[in-house]
């Protein structure tokens, strides 16, 4: 299995609070995070596992928190914001992201205890 955890979610995540402080999963409460979880996973040996099977453009990363901030479940909220001008024609607003991964819905990551419409505002 591929585990990998970028540098910068155990310095500037941790410093800033978008990141677990834990270095170690070991330290986590798993039962309360599964039970909360929106897409169910499991933990193998006191690490979640990535719960998506291979499809093409998914991560091959399993374990490990990749440059995610939380160990398991890592909530977004997208918005999608459109509207349609005085010839009728729809426009939505999309965001390009970062290091080519194409374009999509302005959003973020979710916080704990955070709604999704609150993290879409």
């Amino acid at each position: 299995m591929i585990e990998y955890t970028a540098p910068k979610v155990l310095t500037s995540g941790v410093r800033l609070g978008w990141a677990d402080p834990e270095t170690d999963p070991a330290d986590i409460d798993w039962a309360a995070r599964q039970a909360a979880a929106a897409i169910p996973f499991k933990v193998i040996d006191g690490r979640p596992v990535n719960p998506c099977k291979k499809l093409p453009g998914e991560t091959r990363i399993q374990r490990g928190r990749n440059e995610l901030g939380r160990w398991g479940e890592n909530l977004v909220a997208d918005a999608n914001a459109s509207v349609s001008d005085e010839y009728g024609d729809l426009w939505t607003v999309l965001v390009e992201r970062n290091r080519g991964r194409g374009w999509g819905f302005p959003g973020g990551f979710r916080d704990l205890g955070e709604t999704s419409v609150e993290a879409a505002r």
